[in-house]
Protein backbone atom coordinates (compact mmCIF):
# COMPACT_ATOMS: atom_id res chain seq x y z
CA UNK A 1 0.00 0.00 0.00
CA UNK A 2 2.58 2.40 1.06
CA UNK A 3 4.73 1.44 -2.07
CA UNK A 4 1.69 2.82 -4.02
CA UNK A 5 1.16 -0.93 -6.20
CA UNK A 6 -2.00 -2.24 -6.38
CA UNK A 7 -3.16 -4.34 -2.88
CA UNK A 8 -6.81 -6.06 -1.62
CA UNK A 9 -8.01 -3.41 0.74
CA UNK A 10 -10.69 -6.03 1.97
CA UNK A 11 -7.89 -7.89 3.63
CA UNK A 12 -8.59 -9.42 6.72
CA UNK A 13 -5.69 -6.93 8.10
CA UNK A 14 -6.60 -3.88 5.84
CA UNK A 15 -10.21 -3.85 7.74
CA UNK A 16 -9.41 -4.72 10.97
CA UNK A 17 -7.13 -1.55 10.90
CA UNK A 18 -9.73 0.62 9.31
CA UNK A 19 -12.04 -0.48 12.07
CA UNK A 20 -10.05 -0.10 14.94
CA UNK A 21 -9.20 3.06 13.52
CA UNK A 22 -12.69 4.10 12.74
CA UNK A 23 -13.63 3.52 16.92
CA UNK A 24 -11.19 6.49 17.79
CA UNK A 25 -12.29 8.55 14.72
CA UNK A 26 -15.86 8.17 16.14
CA UNK A 27 -15.41 8.79 20.06
CA UNK A 28 -12.97 12.15 18.47
CA UNK A 29 -16.20 12.91 16.80
CA UNK A 30 -18.08 12.94 19.90
CA UNK A 31 -16.00 15.85 21.75
CA UNK A 32 -17.67 18.58 23.46
CA UNK A 33 -16.67 21.72 25.02
CA UNK A 34 -16.27 20.20 28.27
CA UNK A 35 -14.30 17.80 27.04
CA UNK A 36 -11.49 19.73 25.21
CA UNK A 37 -8.70 18.76 27.34
CA UNK A 38 -8.72 15.14 26.12
CA UNK A 39 -8.71 15.40 22.32
CA UNK A 40 -5.30 16.38 21.67
CA UNK A 41 -4.79 12.84 23.51
CA UNK A 42 -7.18 11.65 21.47
CA UNK A 43 -5.72 13.48 18.07
CA UNK A 44 -2.17 11.86 18.54
CA UNK A 45 -3.81 8.74 19.33
CA UNK A 46 -5.56 8.43 15.67
CA UNK A 47 -2.51 10.15 13.58
CA UNK A 48 1.26 9.44 13.12
CA UNK A 49 2.77 12.50 14.18
CA UNK A 50 0.39 15.62 15.83
CA UNK A 51 2.39 18.81 15.81
CA UNK A 52 2.80 21.57 18.88
CA UNK A 53 -0.24 23.75 19.29
CA UNK A 54 -2.31 21.74 16.31
CA UNK A 55 -5.74 21.31 16.47
CA UNK A 56 -7.88 19.07 14.74
CA UNK A 57 -11.59 20.64 15.24
CA UNK A 58 -14.72 17.42 15.20
CA UNK A 59 -15.15 15.51 13.40
CA UNK A 60 -12.59 14.34 11.75
CA UNK A 61 -12.31 11.06 9.82
CA UNK A 62 -9.69 8.65 8.64
CA UNK A 63 -9.26 5.57 7.23
CA UNK A 64 -5.59 4.46 9.12
CA UNK A 65 -4.42 7.62 10.88
CA UNK A 66 -1.02 6.02 10.77
CA UNK A 67 -0.35 7.92 7.86
CA UNK A 68 -1.30 11.40 8.48
CA UNK A 69 1.41 13.81 9.53
CA UNK A 70 0.29 16.87 10.67
CA UNK A 71 2.74 19.88 11.10
CA UNK A 72 2.67 22.45 14.11
CA UNK A 73 0.32 25.40 14.56
CA UNK A 74 -2.11 23.65 11.57
CA UNK A 75 -5.46 23.53 11.74
CA UNK A 76 -7.35 21.17 10.05
CA UNK A 77 -11.45 22.62 10.11
CA UNK A 78 -14.27 20.77 10.92
CA UNK A 79 -15.01 17.21 9.04
CA UNK A 80 -11.98 17.03 6.96
CA UNK A 81 -11.99 13.44 5.53
CA UNK A 82 -8.66 12.05 5.07
CA UNK A 83 -8.42 8.49 2.80
CA UNK A 84 -5.14 7.70 4.29
CA UNK A 85 -3.99 4.57 2.28
CA UNK A 86 -0.66 6.58 1.65
CA UNK A 87 1.03 9.04 3.37
CA UNK A 88 -0.49 12.36 4.09
CA UNK A 89 2.04 14.93 5.14
CA UNK A 90 0.66 18.70 6.12
CA UNK A 91 3.60 21.46 6.90
CA UNK A 92 3.85 23.93 9.89
CA UNK A 93 0.95 26.92 9.93
CA UNK A 94 -1.21 25.04 7.32
CA UNK A 95 -5.04 25.84 7.54
CA UNK A 96 -7.27 23.09 6.11
CA UNK A 97 -11.13 24.35 5.50
CA UNK A 98 -13.79 22.65 6.27
CA UNK A 99 -15.50 19.53 4.99
CA UNK A 100 -12.27 18.78 2.77
CA UNK A 101 -11.17 15.75 1.50
CA UNK A 102 -7.37 14.28 1.14
CA UNK A 103 -8.16 11.51 -1.41
CA UNK A 104 -5.15 8.97 -1.33
CA UNK A 105 -6.50 5.88 -3.02
CA UNK A 106 -7.27 4.82 -6.04
CA UNK A 107 -9.24 2.51 -7.64
CA UNK A 108 -8.87 0.39 -10.61
CA UNK A 109 -10.80 0.96 -14.29
CA UNK A 110 -11.27 -2.94 -13.80
CA UNK A 111 -14.67 -3.67 -11.89
CA UNK A 112 -14.00 -7.00 -11.21
CA UNK A 113 -10.64 -6.07 -9.35
CA UNK A 114 -12.59 -2.96 -7.63
CA UNK A 115 -15.08 -5.62 -7.18
CA UNK A 116 -12.25 -7.39 -5.11
CA UNK A 117 -11.14 -4.46 -3.01
CA UNK A 118 -8.15 -3.97 -5.01
CA UNK A 119 -6.72 -0.49 -4.51
CA UNK A 120 -3.54 1.34 -5.03
CA UNK A 121 -2.44 4.58 -3.52
CA UNK A 122 -0.25 8.38 -3.60
CA UNK A 123 1.40 10.37 -0.91
CA UNK A 124 -0.45 13.46 -0.80
CA UNK A 125 1.62 16.64 0.29
CA UNK A 126 0.25 20.05 1.80
CA UNK A 127 3.21 22.33 2.42
CA UNK A 128 4.20 24.88 5.01
CA UNK A 129 1.70 27.89 5.32
CA UNK A 130 -0.55 26.58 2.81
CA UNK A 131 -4.30 27.57 3.11
CA UNK A 132 -7.09 25.31 1.70
CA UNK A 133 -10.47 26.73 1.73
CA UNK A 134 -13.91 24.88 2.75
CA UNK A 135 -14.70 22.20 0.75
CA UNK A 136 -11.33 21.61 -0.97
CA UNK A 137 -10.72 18.28 -2.44
CA UNK A 138 -7.42 17.10 -3.25
CA UNK A 139 -6.82 13.22 -5.21
CA UNK A 140 -4.21 10.96 -5.10
CA UNK A 141 -0.19 12.13 -5.31
CA UNK A 142 -0.89 15.82 -5.66
CA UNK A 143 1.23 18.48 -3.77
CA UNK A 144 0.19 22.05 -2.80
CA UNK A 145 3.38 24.05 -2.13
CA UNK A 146 4.38 26.24 0.69
CA UNK A 147 1.92 29.48 1.73
CA UNK A 148 -0.30 28.49 -1.25
CA UNK A 149 -4.26 29.32 -1.24
CA UNK A 150 -6.58 27.04 -2.70
CA UNK A 151 -10.26 28.42 -3.22
CA UNK A 152 -13.04 26.91 -1.32
CA UNK A 153 -14.58 23.95 -3.13
CA UNK A 154 -11.69 23.45 -5.34
CA UNK A 155 -10.44 20.16 -6.52
CA UNK A 156 -6.54 19.89 -7.23
CA UNK A 157 -5.87 17.42 -9.73
CA UNK A 158 -2.68 18.47 -10.35
CA UNK A 159 0.67 19.94 -8.20
CA UNK A 160 0.42 23.56 -6.94
CA UNK A 161 3.84 25.89 -6.61
CA UNK A 162 4.47 27.41 -3.76
CA UNK A 163 3.35 31.03 -3.41
CA UNK A 164 0.27 31.08 -5.58
CA UNK A 165 -3.46 31.34 -5.69
CA UNK A 166 -5.25 28.75 -7.31
CA UNK A 167 -8.54 27.91 -7.40
CA UNK A 168 -11.62 25.96 -9.82
CA UNK A 169 -12.41 22.82 -11.03
CA UNK A 170 -9.96 21.96 -11.86
CA UNK A 171 -7.57 23.69 -9.72
CA UNK A 172 -5.65 26.20 -11.53
CA UNK A 173 -2.98 28.41 -10.76
CA UNK A 174 -4.73 32.05 -11.16
CA UNK A 175 -1.85 34.24 -9.73
CA UNK A 176 1.42 34.54 -7.78
CA UNK A 177 0.88 36.10 -4.11
CA UNK A 178 2.61 38.82 -3.67
CA UNK A 179 3.99 41.54 -1.75
CA UNK A 180 0.86 43.48 -2.06
CA UNK A 181 -1.35 40.65 -0.50
CA UNK A 182 1.06 41.45 3.13
CA UNK A 183 -1.47 43.31 5.78
CA UNK A 184 0.42 45.33 7.80
CA UNK A 185 -1.27 47.87 9.84
CA UNK A 186 2.01 50.13 10.19
CA UNK A 187 2.45 50.08 6.10
CA UNK A 188 1.91 52.86 4.11
CA UNK A 189 -0.37 53.17 0.92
Amino acid sequence: MMAGQWYNAMDYSMLKMRQENNKKTEAYSRITINTLSYKDRMAKAIVKEFGENANIIPPFTCDYGCNVKVGDNTVINHSGIFLDTNEINIGKHALIGPKSGLYGAIHPFDVEARNEGIEKAKTINIGDGAWLGGKVTVVPGVSIGKHSVIGAGSVVTKDIPDDVVAVGNPCRVIRKITEDDKINPIRKK
